[in-house]
């Protein structure tokens, strides 16, 4: 997946003279959300981050993204409170439909998941691994979509406030609010190299 996303954005940068290149991070809140913890009301969260690199022309643009969306929540199993661990990363492509102070992006992305009890006793671990549904390692396919707003801030810079909902299939799903910033890279940047 990877290699075709390099390729597709290479293929889309020399055919497109006129396009911009640009790059950008960001960081913000996630919630994780599945059935087996939506049932008992755990919603863990945390603090996730993420970067982009992107070739726009016109109002549309294509976009390779990374996203790391860690989060905690607390559960109750056996008289205990313990906690659950949910971490995954996302790697993919999205276009981004970029209008004069919002967007839209809709995308597909592969995810790495991890989680984890607090749990010490092993038969109270295992029963309630069941309950939750907890997956220790698994890699999945699914979506992205979201939106925002942006705005520039000098000549190069944009600001975002981003919305985004990411859907792990079979799993659960991310809903992440963040801030970021993208750079557009300079023309005399992209010729280097170049005779």
């Amino acid at each position: 997946m990877k290699r075709a996303l390099l390729c597709l954005l290479l293929l889309t940068f020399s055919s497109s003279v006129s396009a911009v290149v640009y790059v950008g991070g960001n960081y913000g809140i996630a919630t994780y959300g599945a059935e087996p913890l939506d049932k008992y009301r755990v919603h863990p969260k945390g603090y996730g981050y993420g970067g982009f690199l992107g070739i726009g022309k016109d109002f549309v643009g294509l976009e390779g993204f990374y996203q790391s969306l860690p989060t905690k929540g607390e559960i109750k199993h056996d008289g205990g409170s313990h906690d659950i661990t949910t971490n995954a990363t996302a790697v993919g492509a999205a276009l981004r439909f970029g209008f004069q102070s919002f967007y839209l992006r809709l995308g597909i992305a592969s995810y790495d998941v991890r989680q984890s009890l607090s749990i010490t006793d092993e038969a109270s671990q295992e029963a309630a691994t069941e309950i939750y549904e907890v997956q220790e390692k698994v890699r999945k396919n699914g979506v992205l979509f979201g939106g925002g707003l942006h705005g520039k801030l000098s000549e190069n810079f944009r600001y975002i406030i981003d919305y985004s909902r990411y859907q792990i299939t079979g799993v659960g799903e991310y809903d992440t609010v963040s801030v970021g910033l993208s750079f557009n890279l300079p023309e005399r940047f992209l010729s280097l190299g170049k005779y």
